[in-house]
């Protein structure tokens, strides 16, 4: 898997867990964001091919952190989550 694959694989992963985790729906993520419900659906099922910065930039800021967090591989211990 080369690099870039493996961050969306990140994003994806990072982006579901902590949206779950302040218990918000894609609906409601999409609101605070800006960001369209499809976007963020395809995104955490892995059918984005390409997330742009800008993207990542507004999601991270949603959830109340910067948006380069979502793009560093997850804890271990989420991994099953």
């Amino acid at each position: 898997m080369n690099q870039s694959r493996r961050e969306l694989v990140y994003v994806s992963q990072n982006l579901r867990r902590h949206r779950k985790g302040q218990g918000l729906s894609t609906y409601m993520l999409a609101e605070r964001s800006g960001v369209s419900r499809l976007t963020i659906t395809n995104i955490e099922n892995g059918r984005a091919d390409d997330v742009r910065l800008g993207t990542v930039t507004r999601l991270g800021q949603a959830l109340g952190f910067a948006g380069w967090m979502l793009c560093v591989p997850p804890e271990p211990e989420t991994l099953a989550a």
